[in-house]
C-alpha cells in the first residue's frame, strides 16, 4: 500500500528519471517481490482461483527477473516474511475484500458473465503456497540472483541491507510509497518500464531540504519530523485523524517545527477521536518505520534478529524471538516464517511437448507450464 497522498503529492514531485542502462555492469539492486508476485498472480488469476494447475504466473515472474538480468545487474530478491503484528486490521480487511470478490467472481461465473468474472477473480486471488517455494526453490541457482526472506516485512529488510552496503539501490516493484520514510533506504527505484527507463528518488537528497515540493516546501524539515507527517497521513499501521489529509497535516506541522517529538505526536493525536489510543499508535507506526525487526547476518556465519535502527531506552516493539538456527532457517527461506516448519519441496510439471521459454518470451506469450531447467538455461544463456 504506501502512505495516503505521498506518492502523488510528494515523490512524483522530485523523482528523477533514470535508465538501467545507465547503471554500472554489477550494480547491486534490491527487489521487493511483493510487487512481482502480486502482478504475477494476478495476470493468471481466473486459473489460480479456479485451480486449474497451470503456472503462467511463474513465466510472468521471471520476465521480470530476465529484464534486470540482461541488464548485467546483481539482484537480491527480498520476500515478506512473518505478518507484523501493527498490521493485522490491514491483513483483515484484505482478507474481506478477497471473500467479497470471490463471490462476486463465482456469480459471475455462474451466469457465464466470464469478463466480469475475470475482473473480480484478479481482486480475490491469493498467492498460491507453493508459488513463494518455486520462487525461492528455482531461483536460488541462477546466476547474480540472491533470494532472502525477511523477518517481517521486505520494505524493512531492505533497508537493512542498504544500511549495510549489501545493495547499491531498491527497487519497489508495488509501486510503494512508505519505502521513502524507513530509516536508512537510500535511493528507490519506482515505475521500471519494459524499456528499462525508470524513476528515483532519495529521500534526503531530493526531498528533505527542498523548498518546492508540489505544495510543499521540506527545506527545514528533519528526518523524524517527516516521518511522524508522513505515518499520521495514514498508512498500513494506522488511518489519519478524521479530516485531517496530508495538506492539513502538513499546515499543522510546519506551524510547529521547533516542537519536540513528544510534543510534535501529542499535537497531532489531539486531533483524532480518541487522542490516548491514537498517540500511542502513532508511535507505533513511527517506531515501525524506523526499528523495524530485521534479520542480520554475522561474522561467524550466522543470523540474528535486530532493530532497523537502534532502539531508544524505553521503546518496545513486540515481535516473536526466534532461535538462531529458526533466524537462518527463515532467512535462507528453508523455513516458513510463520508456522517455523521446512518449506516443502515443488515438483515441476511434466515438460515434455511443451513450447521453449525463448519461443514463449520472443512472442510475448506465457507458458503454461516449464521445468526449472529450460528455466534455468534461458537464464544463464540471457
Amino acid at each position: 500500500m504506501g502512505i495516503k497522498g505521498l506518492s502523488k503529492g510528494v515523490i512524483k514531485q522530485v523523482w528523477r528519471d533514470g535508465r538501467l542502462a545507465d547503471l554500472a555492469e554489477g550494480t547491486r539492486i534490491g527487489v521487493d517481490a511483493a510487487g512481482w508476485i502480486h502482478k504475477a498472480v494476478v495476470s493468471n488469476a481466473t486459473d489460480i482461483c479456479q485451480e486449474k494447475g497451470t503456472t503462467g504466473h511463474h513465466a510472468v515472474f521471471v520476465r521480470y527477473l530476465q529484464q534486470l538480468l540482461h541488464a548485467k545487474l546483481k539482484v537480491v530478491v527480498v520476500l515478506d516474511g512473518a505478518r507484523w503484528p501493527l498490521k493485522s486490521s490491514t491483513h483483515s480487511k484484505r482478507r474481506n475484500d478477497r471473500f467479497t470478490a470471490m463471490e462476486k467472481a463465482k456469480d459471475a461465473l455462474a451466469a457465464d458473465d466470464l469478463k466480469t468474472a475475470d475482473k473480480f477473480f484478479k481482486q480475490a486471488v491469493e498467492i498460491p503456497t507453493d508459488f513463494l517455494a518455486w520462487v525461492i526453490q528455482h531461483l536460488a541457482t541462477v546466476p547474480d540472483v540472491r533470494v532472502v526472506v525477511a523477518n517481517y516485512e521486505a520494505d524493512a529488510q531492505l533497508a537493512k541491507l542498504r544500511c549495510d552496503g549489501e545493495i547499491d539501490i531498491v527497487y519497489s516493484a508495488a509501486q510503494d510509497s512508505d519505502f521513502l520514510i524507513y530509516s536508512g533506504m537510500g535511493e528507490i527505484m519506482y515505475e521500471l518500464r519494459s524499456d528499462g527507463s525508470f524513476k528515483a528518488v532519495d529521500l534526503r537528497v531530493d526531498v528533505l531540504g527542498n523548498n518546492s515540493v508540489g505544495g510543499y516546501n521540506f527545506s527545514h524539515w528533519s528526518e523524524q519530523q517527516f516521518r511522524i507527517w508522513s505515518a499520521a497521513c495514514g498508512c498500513d499501521y494506522l488511518d489519519n485523524p478524521p479530516g485531517w489529509g496530508a495538506k492539513k497535516l502538513y499546515d499543522l506541522v510546519a506551524a510547529s517545527a521547533q516542537l519536540s517529538e513528544d510534543a510534535l505526536l501529542d499535537l497531532i493525536a489531539s486531533k483524532a477521536t480518541n487522542a490516548t489510543a491514537y498517540r500511542v499508535d502513532l508511535l507505533a507506526a513511527v517506531r515501525s518505520f524506523q526499528h523495524h525487526v530485521v534479520f542480520e547476518p554475522t561474522d561467524c556465519g550466522g543470523v540474528r534478529q535486530v532493530h532497523l535502527q537502534e532502539t531508544p531506552s524505553g521503546v518496545d516493539l513486540s515481535f516473536k524471538p526466534l532461535t538462531p538456527e529458526q533466524c537462518a532457517g527463515v532467512y535462507s527461506g528453508k523455513l516458513d516464517p510463520t508456522s517455523l516448519s521446512e518449506r516443502a519441496t515443488v515438483q515441476e510439471p511434466d515438460d515434455a511437448n511443451q513450447p521453449s521459454i525463448e519461443a514463449d518470451f520472443s512472442r510475448g506469450q506465457q507458458p503454461s507450464q516449464y521445468s526449472v531447467q529450460r528455466l534455468k538455461t534461458y537464464l544463464v544463456n540471457r
